[in-house]
C-alpha cells in the first residue's frame, strides 16, 4: 500500500467504531479520510501526526517571519545600527531634536 495515500473509511464505520479509525491512522502513520459515499466529510489523524503538523506549521511561520524581516530590511532606505549594552544604556534616554534630520 502507498504510504502517501490516505486510508478511506465510511462514515458509518466511523460511527460504529471511532477508535478503530484513530488506531489505523497511528498504526499506518497515515491520515484517514472519512467518506460519505463518494464525498469526503472529514480527515482524521493520530495525536502524533497532529503534533507533528503543528510543529511544521510553526516552523514555516518562523521562516516566513525571517524572510519578511530580511526582505523588509533589504528593501528599506533606513539604516540600522547595532550597539552593545553599555552604549544602549548611555543613549536610551537621549532626546532628539524635532527638526533634526
Amino acid at each position: 500500500m502507498d504510504s502517501s495515500q490516505p486510508i478511506n473509511i465510511d462514515l458509518g464505520e466511523l460511527k460504529e467504531q471511532p477508535n478503530r479509525a484513530f488506531e489505523t491512522a497511528e498504526k499506518e502513520k497515515r491520515v484517514v479520510h472519512v467518506m460519505d459515499g463518494d464525498r469526503l466529510t472529514g480527515v482524521l489523524m493520530s495525536k502524533a501526526q497532529y503534533e507533528f503538523a503543528l510543529d511544521e506549521i510553526e516552523s514555516l511561520y518562523d521562516v516566513i517571519d525571517e524572510l519578511t524581516v530580511s526582505d523588509s530590511i533589504a528593501n528599506s532606505d533606513e539604516k540600522t545600527f547595532s550597539v552593545d549594552y553599555d552604549d544602549f544604556e548611555r543613549i536610551k534616554d537621549m532626546q532628539l531634536y524635532e527638526e533634526w534630520d
